[in-house]
């Protein structure tokens, strides 16, 4: 029974794994270098075609109170995929920075760990739904990733609920 259960532990980690480095891979080549293989779609659409949430998150914003390094704006929402990962990609504004809320579908993950490590240059935390998974990352240091989270953590939770 421990073998199975560190089997299976492991196996979601890697899962998540997989799709933190696509979370920052869309970021990178997505918000802030356009260098995708497809154009993105709407929100609406990628309703229509893919996964209801899409729908959900044409319409969240984030609380309303003003975080420590000023306000969080939203800057753009389309769908959009990434090395065949397709994301709900919500672009904020934040001290200056991009930052990305990306959503997907979660494929077996079980274990979210409390924080992630630095991938590629940039900081990430994660949002757990039934269903999804949902990125934040950013170049922003981890404190303030973790504030955008925050602010951010409501809205989606709203969204992602009995999807």
């Amino acid at each position: 029974m421990a073998g199975l259960g560190f089997g299976v532990r492991e196996w979601s980690l890697l899962n998540l794994s997989t799709l933190l480095h696509a979370a920052v891979g869309d970021h990178r080549f997505c918000a802030l270098d356009f260098k995708l293989a497809e154009e993105p779609i709407t929100l609406e659409e990628a309703a229509r075609r893919f996964d209801a949430v899409n729908q959900r998150l044409e319409s969240i914003e984030p609380s309303t109170t003003i975080l420590s390094g000023g306000p969080l704006r939203i800057l753009e929402r389309h769908s959009c995929v990434f090395e065949g990962r397709r994301f709900a990609h919500i672009v904020l504004g934040y001290q200056g920075q991009a930052v990305s809320l990306l959503v997907t579908t979660d494929e077996g993950v079980w274990a979210m760990p409390a924080s992630f490590p630095v991938t590629d240059g940039f900081h990430a935390t994660a949002l757990r739904g039934s269903r999804h998974v949902a990125f934040v990352v950013s170049a922003l240091g981890d404190d303030a990733v973790h504030e955008v989270a925050a602010a951010m953590a409501g809205p989606v939770a709203q969204a992602l609920a009995g999807v």
